[in-house]
């Protein structure tokens, strides 16, 4: 769980367990895309300044353009009130 350690970031591992959780299947490749999307400093890892700088965009935009793929999953878990991912 995130919240127990001591650095709290979001790592590949956890966009992969979170994905499955929701029933969907992805490759290592997909999920790397996904968080490269959301990674402003390359590190491999979203901390809070791009977590939040990513839902700022996505809330912003206009064009369509800004890539939501992150957004998307945590927006549906946010109401996703019962945890079944439908």
């Amino acid at each position: 769980d995130i919240r127990s350690r001591t650095v709290q970031h979001i790592r590949p591992q956890d966009t992969a367990a979170a994905l499955k959780a929701l029933g969907k299947r992805t490759t290592k490749r997909e999920v790397q895309d996904m968080m490269w999307e959301v990674d402003e400093k390359l590190d491999g890892v979203i901390d809070w300044d791009e977590f939040h700088l990513n839902f700022e965009r996505n809330i912003r935009d206009e064009s369509g353009l800004e890539p939501a793929s992150f957004y998307h999953m945590v927006q549906f878990m946010i109401y996703d009130n019962d945890n079944n991912g439908l």
